[in-house]
């Protein structure tokens, strides 16, 4: 949802004016009017004070990875759902897709109770990634030098060593991502 109508929902559900969110809020009628219009370009500050003065708060998290996404980007897993196949190949899109799957394969796996079916379908999306990274790292060290030599949390993806499954993998990776360098 975009901020100004999110605001704007907000103060009204609180019975509140324009003005009187300014007041609360310690800012400009107009500012309020613009936030609210999606016409502004405020600071940081300005939006914490708005959102303080409606007992909101900002929250970001990591963005969902398109696994099948991934796959169209040369990660050997069976895509399922919706047809990735006519994705316009970029390397910008490649390097998004990568960093977004490291940071959720690098993450806790929630619950120790999680379903068997939960952690196997992990652990075959870790390994997918570590072919597709192997992949990118062997047949184009330059582009992953200059995108991901520096970045620890793509590091700690790949693997400490690589099995002769890793090896199939990669080669199975290599053959699409060549769309995309």
């Amino acid at each position: 949802m975009e901020l100004g109508p999110l605001i704007r929902s907000a103060r009204l559900e609180l019975g509140l004016s324009q003005a009187a969110l300014a007041s609360r809020a310690a800012i400009s009628l107009l500012s309020v009017q613009k936030l609210e219009a999606g016409r502004a370009n405020p600071e940081w500050k300005t939006v914490t004070a708005v959102l303080d003065s409606l007992g909101l708060s900002l929250e970001t998290r990591p963005k969902g990875v398109d696994w099948n996404l991934l796959a169209a980007c040369g990660a050997p897993l069976m895509s399922r759902g919706r047809a990735v196949s006519r994705i316009q190949p970029s390397q910008k899109l490649l390097v998004t897709a990568i960093e977004s799957a490291c940071r959720e394969v690098s993450s806790s796996p929630g619950t120790y109770a999680a379903a068997r079916a939960e952690v196997e379908s992990r652990e075959r999306k870790t390994e997918a990634l570590q072919a597709l990274l192997l992949a990118v790292q062997c047949q184009y060290p330059k582009f992953f030098g200059r995108h991901f030599a520096k970045s620890q949390l793509v590091m700690s993806v790949l693997p400490a060593e690589v099995t002769g499954r890793l090896i199939k993998l990669k080669r199975q990776a290599e053959s699409v991502i060549a769309r995309f360098l």
